[in-house]
């Protein structure tokens, strides 16, 4: 025994010591930080009025080419005899499959980041990218509630299953999540909520997989803040993919994070900048050309977001008057560069015109994020006798701006097509009801001395909102039977008419009464649950045999809760 155990221990040290000559003899990587980019000095009046004509900026080389992202097998080389996913097991047949894909393929200009590659199939998909593919499944399934849930439930484990239980890590997985996040309102459950973590297990496999830096050995080159730079044109379809979801991630991530005011682990940094600008040059698809916009949005958004600390968890930014000027200058001025170089094609994207007027409210909210017992802590240090933010006219007037723009947004929402309000993504729902809540805190009071209470009211036209919104919503609800599929769109309508119920109470001066909830963007999860228990208490008296009232609201409801720590004023 005691040789075998001498033997042993020679053998470890033998190994030991080949590991200790290797690790000598390899040459150590130089390691350096990303460089940070400059910031940018833009020209805007945040009161003008959100215009579609601009001009356009050179694109060259912008046909769209086939794209190689990877190489797939045909059906018929492939075996599956050992294959258990959603198709074999029945849930889902192969022609529902193919539709499946052939609907999130159109789904492109609302979320470019995750695309298919041209000659891809669904058998190839099967094997090469099963999360991928059963992501796509559950997003594109909301004809099907019932199969919807349950492909929904198959997605949520088989992430929870590879990345906890196995460690796993690849684009695979990675582009399941966005999907999964990117229309997070099909498939919320109250009792599972974890948009927030969701986030930021993406952004970590992000990094894990090396994603948010250049590979070792990548051309790099000189990249220029315009698109006519000389792009290196060897990149491997592996790569342009790497470099499109690394974009999507930093852009959804980061505008739920601002949703959520949580601090979001993936900022804005010259790489993805880098990224953004190859995309557009090799124009692998047509949808890449639009990435840089995306980009240059979110990236804005997150400038917002530190400038005047909506991320603290609820408290005041500790800002003066000269400080918040300031910021609006500077803000200010990117926005008018956005205004005037994005070109009419950025334009033409729903998404990229709806997340623009959306930042229109955001970087105004701060003027309604101030009252008058806090105004001490927005005074000028360098003057004793300047007067306080909250008294200020600049207050003042960035408070009608904020009013303009959420009208604004919400006149712009109301201009969608069906088909192009359908597509729009997890975030952009919940913005919607945001710019309803800023109209709600003017309705009730926007709390400046300068202002009349009565006048912004009427110049907030509430109701008008509301009555629009809910007809829009019903116009495309989708029946089956004669009966309307409780969706998304279901739920958003009834919400919607809760609002509205809320708002007659408040213009009738009942305000004061204990029947009146507190409507707030400050405070979104007790908002939403008082209008969640008054539409159930409505819903009491429904039919047995129907879906219970929680079952009714579904999702979406739930999805609105969740949004814990949006706060207007």
């Amino acid at each position: 025994m005691t040789s075998r155990v001498a033997e042993m221990e020679q053998k470890l040290d033998g190994i030991l010591n080949l590991l200790a000559a290797k690790s000598q003899a390899e040459p150590q990587p130089n390691s350096s930080s990303a460089p940070v980019s400059p910031p940018e000095n833009m020209p805007l009046d945040l009161s003008e009025m959100f215009e579609l004509s601009f001009p356009l900026l050179p694109l060259e080389n912008t046909t769209p080419r086939p794209f190689q992202q990877m190489t797939l097998p045909t059906t018929s080389d492939v075996g599956y005899g050992g294959l258990h996913d959603v198709i074999s097991k029945g849930i889902v047949s192969t022609k529902e499959a193919e539709d499946a894909l052939k609907e999130f393929a159109s789904r492109a200009s609302a979320f470019p980041f995750v695309l298919l590659p041209p000659r891809s199939s669904l058998e190839s998909l099967r094997h090469e990218r099963p999360i991928l593919l059963l992501a796509i499944l559950a997003n594109t399934s909301q004809s099907n509630l019932p199969v919807q849930h349950l492909l929904e439930t198959e997605l949520r484990e088989t992430i929870a299953s590879r990345t906890i239980m196995h460690g796993e890590k690849s684009i695979d997985l990675l582009q399941g999540i966005l999907l999964y996040l990117a229309w997070y309102h099909y498939h919320y459950n109250p009792e599972k909520e974890n948009l927030f973590q969701l986030t930021q297990m993406a952004n970590t496999m992000v990094i894990d997989l090396g994603l948010h830096r250049p590979k070792l050995g990548e051309v790099q080159s000189s990249y220029s803040n315009t698109l006519g730079f000389e792009c290196p044109k060897n990149f491997t379809s592996a790569q342009i993919e790497e470099k499109r979801t690394l974009v999507g991630c930093f852009c959804l991530t980061s505008s739920i994070c601002r949703i959520l005011r949580k601090a979001n682990s993936l900022k804005y940094h010259d790489y993805i900048e880098q990224c953004c600008q190859v995309l557009s040059e090799v124009s692998v698809t047509e949808t890449d050309r639009l990435l840089p916009f995306f980009a240059r949005i979110h990236r804005l958004g997150e400038e917002v977001n530190d400038a005047f600390d909506y991320s603290n968890h609820g408290g005041l930014a500790n800002l003066d008057s000269v400080r918040i000027e300031m910021f609006n200058r500077t803000l200010s001025q990117q926005f008018q560069d956005i205004q005037r170089y994005f070109p009419a094609e950025a334009w033409s994207n729903s998404i990229l015109r709806i997340s623009y007027a959306h930042l229109r409210i955001y970087v105004a909210e701060i003027s309604l994020n101030v009252v008058a017992s806090d105004s001490h802590q927005f005074m000028a240090t360098t003057s004793p006798s300047r007067t306080s933010w909250y008294h200020s006219s600049s207050r003042t007037e960035m408070l009608i701006r904020c009013l303009q723009a959420a009208k604004d947004y919400l006149d712009m929402v109301l201009s969608l097509t069906p088909r192009e309000f359908c597509r729009l993504t997890a975030p952009n729902y919940i913005e919607i009801f945001y710019a309803l809540l800023v109209l709600g805190k003017f309705t009730e009071s926007c709390d400046s001395p300068s202002l009349d209470d009565g006048q912004v009211r009427q110049a907030a036209n509430l109701r008008f909102y509301l009555d629009s919104l809910d007809e829009k919503l019903g116009n495309i609800l989708v029946y089956n039977d004669g009966q309307a599929q409780r969706n998304s769109i279901w739920n958003m309508k009834l919400l919607c008419q809760e609002v509205k119920k809320w708002h007659t109470r408040v213009v009738s001066g009942a305000s004061d009464s204990d029947q009146v909830m507190n409507l707030s963007f400050t405070q979104i999860i007790p908002s939403i649950h008082g209008l969640c228990g008054d539409l159930l208490t409505s819903m009491a008296g429904f039919n047995t045999g129907e879906s219970s009232p929680s079952d009714i609201m579904g999702d979406w409801i739930a999805f609105m809760a969740s949004q814990s720590n949006v706060r207007s004023g």
